[in-house]
């Protein structure tokens, strides 16, 4: 996630945006504790601090994108995946990292419904 971040940043710099700033601390912690719980296997664990980070700080695009992975990913709820990371893609506090799973998250889901070129337009965006 790291590499993606910081290629995130460069791009936006190069595109003469100035970058936005890293999310709040307390919102990093809640995504550590569902990243701790998937490193785990604990999709459930991680499904819930996904949901308590976008309850807490829901105008934050990481808090929507990582929950919408974790429906999409754990829970195979394709339609509230597909709310989550359309709310990521909406929200006035977004980072180019939560913008770009949020577009490869929707890309998935078109893909796993047999939308390949729809698909491939999402990740290009991502």
């Amino acid at each position: 996630m790291r590499r993606i971040h910081v290629a995130a940043l460069a791009l936006g710099m190069l595109a003469g945006c100035r970058p936005l700033p890293e999310p709040p601390e307390a919102l990093t912690r809640i995504l550590a504790e569902g990243e701790a719980a998937e490193a785990r296997g604990d999709g459930e664990t991680a499904c819930a601090s996904y949901a308590r980070a976008a309850e807490a700080f829901p105008y934050h695009a990481e808090a929507w994108s990582y929950y919408g992975e974790s429906l999409r990913f754990w829970r195979h709820d394709l339609p509230a995946a597909r709310a989550a990371f359309e709310k990521a893609l909406r929200v006035p506090q977004a980072t180019p990292r939560a913008l770009a799973f949020s577009w490869r998250g929707l890309g998935e889901i078109l893909r796993e419904g047999g939308d390949v070129e729809g698909a491939i337009r999402h990740f290009e965006k991502s």
